[in-house]
């Protein structure tokens, strides 16, 4: 029988390869009002956001978005989109940035640097660690800074915050996943959900945008179970734990056998 390291490097290694295939091929995870009109998955939320705020170059959104665009053309039968065309056909043309996005990048690197801090003290056993006797600077904001209230446009065209800031982040840790194996696309991922949850509840509630409803599609929980299962160290303990069960059960079941 192959060894727990093994074993948790092949999962993790699987697990890493569906969550950036599910990520880049843009596989529809929910339904969230953002500036292009409905968004399903993060890279749509990402880059209508990008567009809009003229940051990056047009070539590196599109290069984003094509990956996913021929996939959805091979899966309806339909002839390869032109990459030239790529705005028009996501309806990502004449798309102007709200107000409260200017300072989204800002808080996308002091989020990211809070995760990483998180995600180093975290360990499966404990919990959480201690945390140090310092707190790490994070450009001037404060951690409850980083899940700010979600300011929705009269039309509901505006990316609630807490869904837009870690859409970049599941993005980010998609690739980095295939590289090197960590927890961001976890921590996103969760952090996804609970800002979708968190946001149809609250317009639930006020009814706000009743034509524009938020949901979560089934697919999402392909995306959380293969985020789990990429953390290579996390899989081990599960693989050791299962081996050693089952050693447990082999060893009784053969003194149980054996004749008086």
């Amino acid at each position: 029988m192959a060894s727990s390291r093994k074993w948790a490097w092949i999962i993790s290694s699987v697990a890493s390869c569906i969550y950036f295939h599910v990520i880049i091929f843009q596989i529809p995870l929910f339904r969230v009002p953002c500036i292009s009109g409905l968004c399903r998955t993060p890279i749509q939320v990402t880059c209508s956001q990008l567009i809009a705020s003229e940051v990056f170059p047009t070539v590196v959104v599109k290069a984003l978005l094509y990956p996913g665009a021929i996939a959805n053309a091979l899966f309806k039968n339909r002839s390869i989109p032109n990459y030239n065309n790529l705005l028009n056909l996501y309806h990502f043309t004449n798309l102007t940035t709200p107000p409260a996005a200017t300072s989204d990048l800002q808080r996308i690197e002091v989020s990211t640097l809070y995760i990483q801090t998180f995600s180093s003290r975290v360990d499966l056993n404990s919990s959480f660690r201690q945390p140090p006797s310092e707190s790490p600077d994070f450009g001037g904001l404060d951690s409850g800074q980083l899940l700010v209230q979600p300011e929705f446009g009269d039309d509901g065209r505006t990316s609630p915050d807490s869904v837009l800031r870690w859409c970049y982040l599941s993005i980010a840790g998609a690739i980095l996943g295939v590289i090197k194996r960590s927890r961001m696309s976890l921590i996103a991922t969760l952090l996804i959900l609970w800002g979708l949850v968190k946001e149809a509840t609250t317009r639930k509630s006020s009814d706000t945008n009743p034509m524009k409803p938020i949901d979560i599609y089934p697919t999402m929980s392909v995306a959380l179970l293969s985020a789990f299962l990429s953390i290579r160290r996390d899989v081990r303990k599960l693989v050791r734990s299962y081996i050693g069960k089952r050693n447990t059960k082999h060893s009784w079941t053969h003194l149980e056998a054996k004749p008086l």
